[in-house]
This record gives structure tokens, sequence and C-alpha cells, in this order.
């Protein structure tokens, strides 16, 4: 066997060449300055350069802050009419009348409610109506009142409750014609829906208007209908002499009693002592 002698494995030596750095030479900024000197017109437009792209960056700052505001801007724009809508519907359940018309009123004053689908913009009307038929101050929204009827002309159908609040509103402004024939389409209209056949808020305003005017047998023949239509809450004519004892008090015929004076007292006395008369023996009335 032959001797191989092994090379033994050299470790190489530590890397003893040192990497040479150079740093910037003062000359640079010194040659840069007389550059300068010597030539004006280079750092004018040097100047001009970076005053252009600080300009430029500024500016796209502020274009991206005033996208930013309109899109809040136009969301804003937006959600503002349903907010108010929803603030409306919210005094309405607490029986914040006017409040809620005054909210209602603006919508429709500027024109606002044509950004809302068309079903809505019925919803809108209908609250107003509502809200206006009920409010202390109904009077001062006469106008609010044509535009509710037109709107209900061109884009609504002409139910029992539109006809039955237009009727009372009418009724609290005098208008005792337009009052009845409203009432009157608000009794036809219900009678052709059965889930308001009980409804006898239409009749009431008849009997109203009716003992109003001094028209005591038409008065007592609707006294008969509300009987025989709403057994279970008028059993007799005791619980509709009940009923008609709280209109001096209420406040929805302040107005009428203000306007009609000592002539409402006397008919509702009248009134009163017919339905007494123990003469008066209840029959059934078609409705």
């Amino acid at each position: 066997m032959t001797d191989q002698s092994t090379t033994p494995h050299q470790t190489p030596s530590p890397n003893t060449n040192v990497v040479q750095t150079t740093t910037p030479s003062n000359s640079f900024l010194a040659d840069l300055t007389a550059l300068f000197d010597r030539h004006p017109a280079v750092s004018k437009a040097l100047m001009v350069i970076f005053s252009a792209i600080g300009g430029a960056v500024l500016s796209l700052s502020a274009t991206y802050k005033f996208i930013e505001q309109q899109v809040q801007f136009q969301a804003e724009v937006k959600l503002a009419p349903y907010e108010k809508l929803f603030s409306a519907q919210s005094l309405l359940s607490s029986n914040e009348y006017d409040l809620a018309a005054q909210e209602l009123h603006e919508l429709v004053a500027k024109k606002v409610i044509e950004k809302f689908p068309e079903k809505m913009q019925i919803t809108i009307y209908d609250n107003l109506l509502f809200a206006i038929v009920n409010a202390d101050n109904y009077s001062g929204y006469e106008p609010d009142i044509y535009k509710i009827q037109a709107k209900f002309r061109e884009n609504a159908p002409s139910t029992g409750w539109r006809s039955q609040q237009l009727g009372w509103y009418f009724m609290r402004l005098g208008a005792y014609d337009t009052a009845t024939e409203y009432f009157i389409k608000s009794k036809a209209a219900f009678n052709s829906e059965s889930d308001f056949l009980s409804s006898v808020d239409p009749l009431r305003g008849l009997l109203t208007i009716a003992i109003v005017q001094g028209k005591m047998n038409e008065a007592k023949d609707i006294s008969k209908k509300i009987i025989a239509i709403n057994s279970m809450t008028y059993r007799s004519y005791d619980d509709l002499i009940a009923d008609i004892k709280q209109i001096p008090g209420n406040k929805y015929y302040l107005n009428i009693r203000a306007r009609e004076g000592e002539a409402l007292d006397i008919n509702l006395n009248t009134y009163m002592k017919l339905l007494k008369d123990p003469s008066n023996r209840l029959t059934k009335t078609s409705r």
C-alpha cells in the first residue's frame, strides 16, 4: 500500500485588505456655490423647479382634501332629507304634531321631496296631512293642503283614511261643505273595505257638522247609523251623548267653538235633549 501524503487543509489567512471608502469632498459644495455665483440664472431655475415641486405636492394634498370634503358633503346632502323624515315620524309618534308638521313642511317647501322615490313621497304627504290635521297651528298650512290634494289626485288612490283626514281639516277650518264631501267619500271608501266597516269616524264628522249647523233631524239619523255600525262602542244614545259632551273642551273643536259662539252650545244642548227624549227608540238602521 503506497503511502499517500495528505496535504493539510490550509486555513486562509485573515483578509487584511482594507476596503477603501470615500467621503464627499467639501470641494463639491464649494464648486456648486461657485457655479451659482457665476450663473445666477441656474440658481433661480433650480429654485423655481423646487418651488414647483413643492407647490404640486401641496396642490395635490389640497385636491385630495377637497374631494374628501365634497364626498362628505354629498353624503350629508343625500342623508339629510331622510334624517328629517325619520325625525318627523318620531315627533308624530310622540304626538308633537306642530313640530312634525314644520319638519315635513320643510321637505315639501324646499322640493327636497323630489329626491325621494315616488312611494316614499306619498308616505311623506300622508304624514304631513296627519300632522297638519292634528296641529294647533293647522290653519297656517293651507298651501300644503293644496299640494297634498294635488299629489293624491295625481299619484295616490283616494282612500277612506285620506278623505277622512281632509274632512277633519276642512271642518276645523270652517269649510263645512267641503268637509261634508270628504266625509261622504271617506264613508263610501270604508264601506268598500271590509276591514274598516266598523269605522265611524266619517260619520262622527258628519254628525258634528249637522249639530253645528242646527240640522237636528239629520244629526239624529246619523246617530242611529253610528250605533248600528259600532254597537260595541256605542251601546246606546247615552254613550253617544257622553262622547258629544267632550266637544266643548276638546282642543280640536276650540276653533269651531270660537267661530260659532253661543250657537254651538245651544245646538249641543238641543241635540242631547233630543237623544234623551223617551220617545226616541233605537231601531236598526242600514249602514
